[in-house]
């Protein structure tokens, strides 16, 4: 797949209701803000690149790449979830000059995201590739065709908010990652997981 033909957006719109809200893009691992090594890891690996975000905040007016904001039910102050942030990802990717063959979400939160991840999951022949390790599915972390935008706004609008449910209704694909080391899809929920992560990268200082 060319490099030309992938968007990637980073979902970072979440609540952090179990962080007591703390704004995971902000948080630190190795010294470095979880958006930044996202940006650092994807910029590399896509064409366009945006970040979703729920609504305006402060910490985005030093980062020059899209923002995008997450997708809303007409007259409704319903949180869709990471799926509002999805939708607004394939929304913007129609809007792009060169329509991509593939749009990559992936959640802020994952700090050591491979180098290899869009090559790899852009590999398949499917919808939507969902990627996967340690025998768990990983739904937001995924490829996606942009065509899929029409049928996810319906199914929101229908009062939907699972991302599985709607992968199930189309041609879905997963691929696993594997690492013996550390999970390479580790996701920081938790101070705890803070903590684990912040001790995974100075044991592990080239991830």
């Amino acid at each position: 797949m060319r490099k030309s033909k992938i968007a990637s957006v980073i979902l970072a719109g979440g609540k952090g209701l179990r962080m007591g809200g703390m704004n995971k893009a902000l948080l630190k691992v190795g010294g470095q803000r979880l958006i930044n090594k996202a940006i650092e890891c994807l910029k590399s690996q896509s064409s366009s690149l945006a970040i979703s975000i729920r609504s305006h905040e402060d910490w985005c007016n030093s980062y020059t790449l899209p923002i995008i904001y997450d997708f809303k039910v007409p007259y409704s102050d319903d949180y869709l979830g990471p799926l509002g942030g999805i939708a607004s990802a394939l929304e913007w990717s129609l809007s792009l000059k060169d329509e991509p063959s593939w749009v990559i979400t992936t959640p802020v939160d994952l700090p050591f995201l491979p180098k290899d991840f869009v090559g790899k999951i852009t590999a398949i022949d499917a919808e939507i590739v969902v990627a996967k390790s340690k025998e768990r599915s990983h739904h937001a972390l995924a490829a996606w065709k942009p065509h899929l935008l029409h049928s996810l706004k319906d199914f929101l609008l229908l009062g939907n908010r699972e991302i599985y449910r709607f992968q199930q209704l189309k041609d879905v694909q997963e691929i696993e990652w594997f690492s013996e080391d550390f999970d390479p899809f580790f996701n920081i929920n938790t101070l705890e997981d803070l903590a684990e992560a912040r001790q995974l990268k100075s044991d592990n200082p080239d991830i």
